[in-house]
């Protein structure tokens, strides 16, 4: 044996005596994953697959006449910057939607007998009457409630809803202008697909909307809405996938607007799509009795007139609709 093949055994055993001294020494522990913490069963889909079927989603229907749940809930902030969540009670009503513009919500408290809310919105202006105030809230869309630091669901509006209610992405995939990405990613036990929607335009990438798919069934779980700086300004969470008029429906559609603190569940307990709507369902009458407030830029004006929309109701004050 040579002077090297001596020192390379050495090294050798040295390195196995070194190796049987740490399993030795050192500690393990094997714990039973339980099946209730591995993660769920994933479908597999091409991103080819995906699209198509996004595509054709976007356009399956385009009304929805419901009768609903609302559970809301809203952040306060005092003045030392604490933050107390407010959960209000559930309340049962009704939902009409007309795409691309038109909605109509309503709510009941005390066994149904009370109006708590009602909201309408013809994609220009809003109407919202709050009888237990003795107020009717009218506006632009986008216009603020005073005061309503005390009460952040005064700024959740009825297109928030509607924008909530469709994923359609038909308008990013006809824009050359909008790239898309394509990621797995997993959640918990939960796994998905996302698709991400950029608008690249400008020297930047700006991006719009962010689609989830859970791969348990391959419905749309989630979608997301950015404002131009990025920020998360929508977000709405899917559940309980089953068919209304055999046509795929999640029965329950939570609403997040994260910059207000505002959220808002939908729970449908019947619901009917595609149907004609009469359009006088649609317009929410000035109350009488109550103080017309009006919010935001008064220069914008409704879409239409006569008590077929939104923007002017019968019997409406002359400062009710613009």
């Amino acid at each position: 044996m040579t002077r090297g093949t001596r020192h390379g055994w050495k090294a050798a055993a040295g390195a196995a005596a070194w190796l049987a001294l740490m399993a030795g020494c050192s500690a393990s522990q094997t714990r039973i994953v339980l099946p209730e913490e591995l993660p769920f069963a994933a479908l597999e889909a091409s991103r080819e697959e995906l699209l198509a079927k996004l595509q054709a989603g976007g356009g399956r229907f385009d009304t929805i006449r419901a009768t609903v749940n609302y559970l809301a809930s809203g952040d306060l902030r005092g003045e030392s910057g604490d933050v107390r969540q407010r959960t209000y009670d559930p309340v049962r009503g009704g939902l009409i939607v007309e795409r691309p513009s038109r909605i109509r919500m309503n709510g009941n408290t005390t066994l149904g007998l009370i109006s708590a809310f009602d909201m309408s919105s013809d994609g220009v202006e809003f109407r919202l009457s709050v009888p237990a105030q003795g107020k009717f809230y009218h506006g632009p869309n986008e216009g603020r409630i005073e005061g309503a630091e005390d009460n952040p669901l005064l700024q959740l509006r009825p297109h928030h809803v509607l924008q909530a209610l469709f994923v359609d992405v038909r308008e990013y995939l006809a824009d050359s202008r909008v790239v898309r990405s394509f990621a797995e990613v997993s959640e918990g036990r939960r796994r998905f697909y996302v698709f991400s929607f950029i608008d690249a335009a400008g020297p930047d990438g700006r991006l719009r909307e962010r689609i989830w798919i859970d791969r348990r069934n391959l419905e749309v779980a989630r979608k997301q809405l950015f404002t131009d700086d990025g920020v998360l300004e929508l977000q709405v969470d899917y559940d309980d996938h089953g068919t209304i008029d055999d046509l795929a429906f999640p029965r329950r559609v939570a609403i997040e607007r994260p910059i207000e603190g505002a959220s808002l569940e939908i729970e449908f307990l019947e619901a009917s799509l595609d149907e004609d709507i009469a359009q006088a369902l649609f317009v929410l009458p000035y109350p009488s009795g109550a103080e017309s407030i009006r919010v935001g830029d008064t220069d914008v004006r409704p879409t239409g007139s006569g008590d077929s929309v939104v923007g002017v109701a019968p019997g409406a004050p002359p400062n009710a609709a613009r």
